[in-house]
């Protein structure tokens, strides 16, 4: 949890009139359902003008973020909570630009690598060849 979310749940906590173990909770302190959490998320998308955005797609952000900024795919896994890294692997996208700039760093000891298209795919299919 970042620095920022946790002094904003703090405010939040120190407004409440309801007693609760639970952050995100109904008006009794019960947690709410998945699709009480589901409506509010589509709700204040809709309200902010964000279309096509599922509350799941925001831990695929959390992850590629983390990986794009340097942090190593094991703690990215830990953060998850998964078991298995290939999990963990199925969260991170990293974008073609990302790709050719590992590349870049080859070139750079001309090694011999280079940059190369294998195919079109929904994540650019993008591949170092000898």
């Amino acid at each position: 949890m970042t620095s920022d979310v946790s002094e904003t749940l703090k405010s939040v906590l120190k407004k409440r009139r309801v007693l609760s173990p639970f952050i995100f909770c109904d008006e009794k302190g019960r947690p709410h359902d998945s699709k009480a959490v589901s409506m509010a998320f589509r709700r204040a998308c809709k309200k902010a003008g964000v279309e096509n955005l599922r509350l799941h797609d925001l831990r695929h952000d959390f992850a590629s973020n983390l990986l794009q900024s340097g942090v190593d795919i094991y703690t990215v896994r830990e953060l998850l909570g998964h078991k298995d890294l290939r999990m963990t692997v199925r969260y991170c996208h990293l974008p073609p630009e990302n790709l050719r700039q590992a590349v870049s760093v080859l070139d750079a000891k001309e090694s011999g690598y280079s940059l190369v298209t294998v195919g079109e795919n929904k994540r650019g299919c993008i591949a170092a060849t000898p």
